[in-house]
């Protein structure tokens, strides 16, 4: 469509979204929606307090504009220019009060709100916008920022309109932008930080204009943030339009689960995060909220590279392998009945979702038919061979995730004949590999609430190196990143979607979770489709 399509919202999904629920007692993490529950029906949210709440980890890099990784504590720092309803898909307003989309998708017209300051007293307009957009592409072409590379791969300038407008513009159609935009690594930082070189913000922070400011901080122990007083320009999604209630947030790194369940049930602690499925009944035992959180993006799959392990171009040894594995078993046995059986390779919280359960049944007896009729034998031992070669498949995977789910994969590959190595790697290793291309499986996923997610595929547009794909493949990937009409677009995921499904080109296995425990005071956390990224303006204590 050409022309101008001008806007207050955007929605990027009308498929309806399906929250898993861990039990009728326990409360939901759906997205958006508020994942603590009120004290009571005619209860009214309480101003003062600190929240302490416990994170897993400490991120190597402590600002979210160079670094994606799950930095908690530090998100609470930033606004963005827009943000999402993971519920229906909508892109909503945020920093911008509107938007039109020109250009089919090439440009990007934002019109802000008045009076935002950064917590440093400098005023956010249209030229502070186009700095950052400007400096975020500069990062990432730089070999910072890489999350951003991504997102403004096509992004060639930004232009100031008026003090309260500003144009982002692309070379190419761009539908997944407005999504990226509500990100961390796309939020707007002041001018005295885009000042900064990559090296003293990843170390020092920065200063942005969210409803928190850093008080205090200790490198992989402790984060303390205070309310910023007067901040009123926050998401259009909070009930809460002013300052946040709380006073101060205080994040203590305790990497130890069952540390975390410890302070929690001792007073210690208001919130943790990553709680363990066999932990969940000693949660619940103890009196805690317990919030399964499921994820929008690509869910937890073994992806496949016949690049380096060319038994894995054999069209029948990848659909043997879907059909060897059962999922629901690993479920059963590893996670807890909040963690969802993967439908495709879009979780059913992406804008664009088919369910193609049919395509991802567990048949051991198809499978041993797949490798019987590409001449793959069994010999006395169990394990198929042909020509001399076992059939064998090295299984990748990152070595803080549980051992026992690799384990049984192993086993029921086992079954039909498959040798199956286990790999755990460190987070280094895995990257590497990931860049170089020297992996044959590996344990994947990808969290976003984009169609754009499945760029993975793409071995022209992807950054993993190896992915099994076809041109039809990457030629469908670029037409979804450039489809701006959303019923257009959701026909192509669904077309991508059956393609990988039909030439098994990902074994998706289970959507991606995250269990938070809270204490029955903490109320109304929202909880990001990113998982590790928590909205504290609506939270309060009773």
């Amino acid at each position: 469509m050409n022309g101008t399509q001008s806007m207050t919202t955007s929605r990027l999904s009308s498929t309806p979204i399906r929250v898993a629920i861990l039990a009728s007692t326990l409360a939901v993490a759906a997205g958006c929606s508020t994942a603590t529950p009120s004290a009571s029906a005619d209860s009214e949210p309480a101003s003062g307090g600190d929240l302490t709440f416990a994170i897993n980890t400490f991120p190597p890099c402590i600002d979210k504009t160079l670094n994606g990784q799950t930095a908690t504590a530090f998100h609470p720092l930033y606004d963005k220019l827009v943000d999402q309803n993971l519920d229906t898909g909508e892109i909503v307003p945020w920093l911008a009060t509107s938007w039109e989309v020109q250009n089919d998708g090439r440009r990007f017209v934002f019109t802000l709100q008045d009076g935002v300051t950064f917590s440093n007293g400098e005023r956010l307009d249209a030229q502070v916008v186009a700095d950052n957009f400007e400096s975020q592409k500069r990062l990432g072409d730089s070999g910072f920022a890489t999350t951003a590379k991504s997102h403004l791969a096509t992004f060639i300038g930004a232009e100031v309109l008026d003090p309260s407008t500003v144009a982002l513009d692309f070379s190419e159609p761009s539908a997944g932008f407005l999504q990226a935009a509500r990100s961390d690594t796309l939020a707007i930082i002041a001018p005295e930080s885009l000042k900064k070189t990559p090296e003293e913000r990843c170390a020092q922070g920065v200063i942005a204009s969210g409803p928190f400011v850093q008080k205090e901080l200790e490198t992989n122990a402790k984060v303390v943030l205070a309310r910023r007083d007067g901040y009123h320009w926050g998401s259009s999604l909070n009930k809460n339009k002013g300052e946040a209630y709380l006073d101060s947030i205080t994040f203590l790194v305790i990497p130890e689960s069952s540390v975390r369940i410890g302070g929690l049930t001792s007073g210690q602690l208001d919130a943790a995060i990553d709680i363990p499925s066999t932990d969940v009944d000693r949660a619940q035992s103890a009196g805690l909220t317990v919030i399964p959180s499921i994820a929008a993006g690509i869910n937890d799959s073994l992806l496949l590279n016949p690049t380096f392990a060319p038994v894995l171009a054999d069209l029948n040894v990848r659909r043997a392998l879907v059909k060897g594995i059962d999922t629901q078993q690993i479920i059963d046995t590893t996670y807890t009945p909040s963690d969802e059986k993967a439908r495709s390779i879009l979780s059913v919280k992406a804008p664009g979702y088919t369910d193609l359960s049919s395509e991802y049944t567990y048949d051991p007896s198809g499978a041993k038919s797949l490798l019987d009729a590409s001449g793959w034998t069994v010999g006395g031992d169990g394990f198929r061979t042909k020509d001399g070669e076992k059939l064998t498949v090295e299984l990748a995977y990152r070595n803080h995730l549980p051992q026992s789910q690799f384990e049984l994969i192993q086993s029921q590959l086992r079954d039909i004949g498959v040798t199956v190595n286990l790999q755990p790697r460190s987070t280094a290793e895995d990257n590497a590999a990931r860049t170089d291309g020297t992996w044959e499986s590996i344990y994947f996923q990808s969290l976003r609430a984009d169609g754009d997610v499945l760029l993975v595929f793409s071995p022209t547009l992807g950054s993993t190196k190896g992915i099994a794909s076809t041109p039809e493949l990457n030629a469908l990937l670029v037409k979804q990143s450039q489809t701006v009409d959303i019923d257009a677009r959701n026909e192509v995921l669904k077309e991508i979607q059956e393609l990988i499904a039909d030439q098994a080109l990902a074994i998706p296995l289970h959507a991606s979770s995250l269990i938070y425990a809270t204490t029955p005071a903490v109320h109304d956390l929202r909880i990001q489709a990113d998982l590790y990224s928590v909205d504290f303006v609506d939270a309060w204590k009773s």
